[in-house]
């Protein structure tokens, strides 16, 4: 067996759910140029009645004016940066994997004779742990966040739903949706995650 960082926690539940994550939406490609050579604007056979080099001149004015409206863009973006204190990307739901969700809890420590008191004393912090299936056998962490009762929030958005609001490891608030296969799957995740929040 390998280690794997749960050897000290108890798995107080374990569901088979897809994950879906809030991610920046990068649909635009990073570059016009780029795109356009992919739309094969670049005739294949060279014209012998001089119509190469009005296409030639056609391009290089075509790029100048792209390169000023990126200028143009750019110092826009900047400007808007400046007022605003930044731009935010938007963002949008994309699918991070299937694999089993497990609720971890803490082991209390044991000292000779006194764990109950040892239980009380130490933060006996709960965490969601989600690894991705995959077929060679090695596994893949897609989620690993910390339950903290005062800033997470846990919301039914359906029948097979379950969304998770909680701090990422930079400390901002992240949504994590479980797309389950039965509503009781959904209930058994949802109760779960509302009892560790409703302990502390």
């Amino acid at each position: 067996d390998t280690a794997n960082g749960e050897q000290d926690e108890d798995c107080i539940c374990q569901v088979r759910a897809k994950l879906f994550k809030m991610v920046p939406d990068n649909e635009t490609p990073d570059t016009e140029e780029d795109s356009s050579a992919l739309k094969g604007d670049v005739p294949s056979v060279p014209s012998t009645s001089g119509r190469m080099t009005l296409v030639k001149a056609k391009k290089e004015g075509e790029e100048e004016s792209r390169k000023k409206s990126k200028q143009s863009l750019v110092k826009a973006q900047e400007s808007t940066a400046g007022k605003d204190g930044g731009t935010k990307p938007k963002l949008v739901q994309k699918e991070a994997g299937i694999g089993p969700v497990r609720i971890l809890k803490r082991k209390p420590p044991m000292i000779l004779g006194r764990c109950e008191e040892a239980a009380k004393k130490t933060n006996l912090f709960a965490r969601v742990v989600q690894r991705q299936e995959t077929s060679g056998g090695a596994t893949r962490v897609i989620l690993n966040v910390r339950l903290l009762p005062k800033t997470c929030d846990v919301i039914r958005r359906g029948d097979l739903f379950v969304q998770l609001n909680a701090p990422n490891g930079d400390g901002a608030l992240e949504s994590s949706l479980f797309k389950v296969k039965t509503s009781e799957d959904a209930d058994t995740l949802e109760n779960n995650l509302n009892a560790i929040l409703e302990e502390a």
